[in-house]
C-alpha cells in the first residue's frame, strides 16, 4: 500500500534509443535541483547512477526536513509541486495524510527508482518476472517504485516521461496517481526539453 508508479518494460532497451532518455533526464534534473530536489544513491546516501547502462537514483534518506508523523501518504487532487515544509493538506485519507505538494515525513528517500537499459531479475523475483513477462504480448517485464509523493517523485515522473517518449512500445507506464497529479512533471519536461504535454498514463 502506498503513492506508486508501475511500468512494464521490454528486458532490453535499445543502446540508441536509452542514451537519449539519459542525455534529456540530465538536462531535467538540472532543473529540478533548482527547486532545491537533490538526487542521491539508490539507498538514499550517495551518487544517483545516471549513465548509458541505468538510471537508479532516491530521494535524501539524511535531509534534516523536520519529522512528521503522516503515515501513508497520497496526493490530494489537485496536488503538485514540492514544499518540503508544509505539504501537508491537513485532512487525512484512510491510511494517512493527504499531501498538496511533495513533501516528507524526515526522511526524503523512500523506494529505489531503477530503470537499467537491461533488466536482470534478481533471483527471489526471476520466477515472477519471467511469468509476467511470458503473460505480455510484448514480453515487457513488470517494475514499479513506490514514491509515497516524497520530492524525489517529481524526477521518478519525469524520468518515466522522457523513457515513454523514447521507447514507444518498449515501455508503458501506469500510476495511482492522475493526469492532474502528473501535470507538472509534463509541464517541467515541456519547458525543458519541449515535449512531455501529450504524454499519457496507460490507465487513463
Amino acid at each position: 500500500m502506498g503513492y506508486t508508479h508501475y511500468w512494464r518494460r521490454s528486458k532490453e532497451l535499445p543502446e540508441h534509443i536509452f542514451v537519449r532518455v539519459v542525455a534529456d533526464f540530465k538536462k531535467v534534473v538540472e532543473e529540478i535541483e533548482k527547486n532545491g530536489v537533490i538526487l542521491y544513491g539508490g539507498l538514499g546516501v550517495g551518487e544517483p547512477e545516471i549513465n548509458n547502462d541505468c538510471i537508479r537514483f532516491n530521494g535524501n534518506s539524511e535531509c534534516n526536513h523536520a519529522q512528521r508523523p503522516l503515515g501513508i501518504t497520497w496526493p490530494a487532487d489537485v496536488a503538485g509541486g514540492v514544499n518540503v515544509k508544509d505539504g501537508d493538506s491537513g485532512q487525512n485519507w484512510f491510511a494517512g495524510r493527504l499531501l498538496n505538494n511533495r513533501t516528507c515525513d524526515g526522511d526524503c528517500s523512500h523506494e529505489t527508482f531503477s530503470l537499467p537499459r537491461i533488466y536482470e531479475p534478481a533471483d527471489w523475483e526471476k520466477e515472477f518476472a519471467e511469468e509476467y513477462a511470458k503473460d505480455d504480448p510484448y514480453g515487457r517485464y513488470f517494475a514499479f517504485c513506490k514514491t509515497a509523493y516524497k520530492p524525489y517523485d517529481l524526477a521518478v515522473t519525469c524520468c518515466l516521461i522522457i523513457a515513454q517518449h523514447y521507447l514507444g512500445g518498449y515501455i508503458k507506464i501506469m500510476s495511482d496517481g492522475t493526469a492532474e497529479q502528473w501535470f507538472d512533471s509534463k509541464q517541467l519536461c515541456q519547458m525543458v526539453l519541449g515535449y512531455g504535454l501529450e504524454f499519457k498514463l496507460l490507465n487513463e
